[in-house]
């Protein structure tokens, strides 16, 4: 089943500026009982309830825009997308300063007729992963080890552990001791 035209209808939604247009787009990919959550909303629901959110998003932050930031990873009935919002005033919000620019990734859920059943938002909150020190980017037990990283310090990773290379980039995970 084709994935790519829903997710396309669905970053199109937030591109619009009218009801008509956001309603529009929707109707390609989005149902009365799907659902949209991120940390600024509760449960959206439907048709309706994501309209309503989008045509809002001007309101919160004059000048936002949404933009995907690469293609969507998608497998099964899951996908990723990653995106940046970008606005005209500072993006302020849940105590945080994010400047001109929001970095996330919403995680979709498909439902069995190919459309959105569920959409996950989370924010971005700290640099790019090629920016922290190795030191800094060790998360409680977990440690996200990049190919960066790699080369000055190959003994941290077990072949049973090592990543598939995405982008360039190969990440592993390593439980610390």
């Amino acid at each position: 089943m084709e994935r790519e035209p829903v997710l396309a209808a669905y970053a199109s939604a937030w591109t619009q500026s009218s009801e008509e247009g956001v309603r529009r787009a929707l109707s390609a990919c989005w149902t009365e009982s799907s659902t949209y959550v991120s940390p600024l909303t509760d449960v959206v629901h439907g048709v309706e309830g994501l309209t309503n959110l989008i045509l809002d998003l001007p309101v919160m932050f004059p000048g936002a825009s949404l933009d995907p930031t690469a293609d969507p990873d998608v497998h099964h009935d899951v996908a990723r997308l990653p995106w940046r919002m970008r606005s005209t005033a500072p993006i302020r919000t849940l105590g945080r300063d994010y400047g001109h620019s929001l970095d996330g990734v919403d995680f979709v859920e498909f439902d069995d007729d190919g459309r959105i059943r569920r959409i996950t938002a989370f924010f971005d909150d700290e640099a790019p992963a090629s920016e922290v020190p190795l030191e800094a980017a060790d998360t409680g037990s977990w440690r996200v080890l990049h190919l960066d990283d790699l080369v000055d310090e190959p003994h941290l990773v077990r072949p049973a552990v090592a990543g598939a290379s995405r982008n360039g980039r190969t990440a592993a995970r390593q439980r610390s001791h």
